[in-house]
């Protein structure tokens, strides 16, 4: 019996080991097109006016999608190496006044709800030109809503087939234009992991040695003042004026990057904190710009 068990998870390990993938995208296929459909027979109900069917067709077939498109950004790590860190200190908060003028803007008109729903463009398409109230437009009968649900279920279906159509072109057109084989790829792709992986391991070793030196630099001493309180009780990479003034000093005295109070304690102690001249704060931006270009140089 114990061989019998033993021989099934064997075989079982070896089709997961050399068919996973395939696999998993059969079961990803499966449980999608299972779970449209039960969700299209539990919640799908198509609205009765013509206009409306068109937009819930779309906003059911694209919002599904769209939600685990964002997700997939979110979880994407390249995407965040990307984009970290690329507007900072250049550029300004946009004001929402410059965007939001009074002449555009609906809600700062200073009109009735009755009012406001006539202006709107849509008031002639749904009450038939003002021959009867929107409201009353639900009242039709079978025919009318299956024949409007049908329409939906195509427009739907057409844009599915669109998508995956147009998915399946551009993976094809990205992998055959890649400048790696498939084996070469996948050796990139390994090297990318491990060497990731690896310099996870190394930042995460240099930072605790370095913590732990400034921590047992602090603790060893044993005489602390309140200066040295103050100096260690600040908040890391945070604009307040005390820890600007710190990171001030920390400039003119090295060109080290610090980033916390107890980064500067340690490299500065005892050094005397001054309040900065007006004229001497210098634009971090071209400081930062400054230092990169004279390392270019």
């Amino acid at each position: 019996m114990a061989s019998s068990v033993n021989s099934i998870v064997a075989v079982a390990q070896n089709i997961f080991a050399n068919h996973g993938s395939t696999l998993l995208n059969g079961l990803l296929i499966v449980s999608t097109i299972g779970g449209q459909s039960l969700i299209r027979r539990l919640t799908f109900t198509c609205p009765c006016s013509y206009p409306l069917n068109v937009i819930h067709s779309a906003v059911f077939i694209l919002g599904p999608s769209m939600a685990l498109f964002i997700i997939g950004i979110m979880l994407n790590s390249t995407v965040w190496r990307l984009v970290h860190g690329c507007m900072f200190s250049y550029y300004r908060c946009f004001l929402a006044h410059n965007f939001c003028k009074m002449e555009i803007a609906k809600q700062c008109k200073n009109e009735t709800v009755l009012n406001y729903y006539k202006e709107s463009q849509s008031f002639d398409m749904m009450s038939g030109n003002g021959s009867y109230c929107p409201a009353c437009i639900c009242e039709m009968d079978g025919s009318d809503s299956s024949y409007l649900d049908a329409e939906s279920q195509i427009i739907a279906w057409f844009i599915l087939i669109i998508f995956g159509v147009g998915t399946f072109l551009v993976l094809c057109l990205h992998r055959m234009f890649d400048k790696y084989t498939l084996v070469q790829r996948q050796y990139v792709e390994t090297y990318k992991s491990i060497e990731a992986q690896k310099f996870d391991q190394i930042a995460r070793a240099t930072a605790s040695t370095i913590a732990e030196q400034n921590a047992r630099a602090f603790f060893l001493q044993k005489d602390w003042s309140k200066r040295d309180w103050d100096w260690v009780s600040g908040i890391p990479e945070i604009n307040n004026p005390m820890f600007a003034r710190l990171r001030l000093i920390a400039a003119e005295k090295t060109h080290q990057t610090m980033i916390t109070p107890l980064q500067l304690w340690s490299n500065h102690k005892g050094y005397r904190i001054i309040q900065p001249q007006v004229a001497s704060v210098v634009d971090e931006t071209m400081t930062t710009q400054g230092g990169y270009l004279d390392g270019i140089d």
